[in-house]
C-alpha cells in the first residue's frame, strides 16, 4: 500500500521518476548545438571515452569538449571543466565539484566550488525537437586573493534519448540549444 502511495507522488525520489543511467556513445554520433544569441553553430563529435569523461571533437578539428561523469575526478582540471554530471541522474539529486582556474592577472589560482542540482524532469522543445530531459542547475563561486566572488548560475537540460546536454544556459547568458544529432 505505502510503495503504491509513493509510486503515485510525481516530484518524490523513487516514487516512480525516471531514472538517467550514464550512457554509452558509439562512433559516429554527433550534435550539432546553436547559439542563439551569436547564431553560431558547433558540431560535436564522439572521440572516445577516457576514464571518467567523454572527449568530443569541436567541428571536426583537433580542439575537443568533454563531459565529466563523477563529482570526483582522478585529475583535477584546470579551468571551468564542462558539466560535471554524476549518474545516475534523479530529479532532486544534489552534488559538488571543487576545482581550480588561474586568475586573470598573476600567476595564482582560484578555487571554484560548483553546486549542481537536478531540478526538474520535463519537456523541453529545441529546433531538433521536442525531448524530455532533467534540468539541471549549477551555481559556482571562486575565492582567491581573499575575496569572494558573486554566485554565478549555468543550467542544463539532459537528454537520455538524445545521451546528451539539449539546451544550456551559460553564465554569460549565451543560450545553446540542439539543432541536429545522430545516435546509435
Amino acid at each position: 500500500m505505502f510503495l503504491s502511495i509513493l509510486l503515485m507522488m510525481p516530484g518524490v525520489p523513487g516514487a516512480g521518476d525516471p531514472v538517467a543511467e550514464k550512457p554509452s556513445y558509439s562512433e559516429g554520433e554527433y550534435w550539432i548545438l546553436l547559439n542563439k544569441n551569436k547564431f553560431k553553430e558547433i558540431k560535436h563529435t564522439f572521440l572516445r571515452e577516457e576514464e571518467d569523461s567523454v572527449i568530443f571533437s569541436l567541428n571536426g578539428s583537433d580542439k575537443t569538449s568533454s563531459y565529466h561523469f563523477k563529482a570526483k575526478l582522478k585529475r583535477s582540471p584546470v579551468g571551468y571543466p564542462d558539466p560535471i554530471i554524476d549518474f545516475p541522474l534523479t530529479t532532486g539529486k544534489k552534488w559538488n565539484y571543487q576545482f581550480q582556474r588561474k586568475q586573470a592577472k598573476g600567476p595564482k589560482m582560484d578555487r571554484i566550488r560548483a553546486d549542481y542540482k537536478v531540478e526538474a524532469y520535463e519537456p523541453v522543445t529545441v529546433p531538433a525537437g521536442t525531448f524530455n530531459a532533467f534540468k539541471i542547475t549549477s551555481v559556482s563561486e571562486a575565492t582567491g586573493r581573499g575575496i569572494v566572488t558573486m554566485p554565478q548560475k549555468e543550467q542544463y537540460w539532459y537528454s537520455p534519448d538524445v545521451k546528451y546536454i539539449i539546451k544550456r544556459i551559460n553564465r554569460k547568458g549565451d543560450i545553446w540549444e540542439l539543432k541536429d544529432f545522430s545516435v546509435k
